[in-house]
């Protein structure tokens, strides 16, 4: 079993770092991979930055509107890549107070911009920040929400990395990973009816 470290505010710019230890082989990893999602209530500067520039992999994040949320500068709707990559970076900052069937809506446009990639492999960043108890964000997602993004992630077709980042309220964060997770119990049980 390979274990994949990983922080989703690494930059390259000193200004930017954050728990700038936990990378690991999460480059290599990607590069081989081509499609990471993000989904914490802060945007993956880290994961934008490195991949900024990388035509094989494409990128989008569910966060907080960075006008009023860290890492407040990067995560804006119109940063879309550069050079051969232009159109490999989406990002959806959201408004406060974002409910489940919003960030859901949001997840069916943004896998639906993946799909379109056609990526052999999908990995997915999530944090549970995005819980309504937790008080470092502004999003009111309960643990059924967390199953419906979570169903919708397995039916997406492909081979999924799972990788948790944030997630503060500890003493539901258990609860927010297993309501999440529950819908890979039947992946897991019949791999085959999710591969291509």
């Amino acid at each position: 079993m390979n274990v994949v470290y990983s922080d989703q505010h690494r930059t390259h710019d000193p200004p930017y770092q954050f728990n700038v230890d936990h990378l690991g082989a999460y480059p290599e990893c990607a590069r081989r991979m081509d499609s990471i999602l993000d989904m914490d209530y802060h945007h993956g500067n880290g994961t934008q930055s490195i991949f900024y520039e990388d035509p094989n992999v494409f990128t989008v994040s569910l966060h907080a509107d960075p006008d009023r949320a860290y890492p407040f500068f990067p995560g804006r709707s119109g940063e879309l890549g550069a050079g051969a990559a232009i159109g490999r970076n989406r990002n959806f900052p959201l408004p406060p107070g974002v409910e489940g069937d919003f960030f859901l809506d949001t997840l069916a446009l943004s896998l639906d911009l993946l799909a379109s990639f056609d990526p052999d492999v999908l990995i997915v960043s999530v944090g549970f920040d995005t819980f309504k108890e937790d008080a470092l964000g502004d999003f009111e997602l309960t643990l059924d929400d967390f199953t419906r993004i979570g169903e919708r992630i397995a039916a997406f077709g492909r081979p999924t990395v799972l990788i948790q980042e944030g997630g503060y309220d500890l003493k539901s964060l258990g609860r927010c990973v297993c309501a999440f997770l529950s819908p890979f119990e039947n992946v897991l049980r019949h791999p085959r009816q999710i591969a291509p």
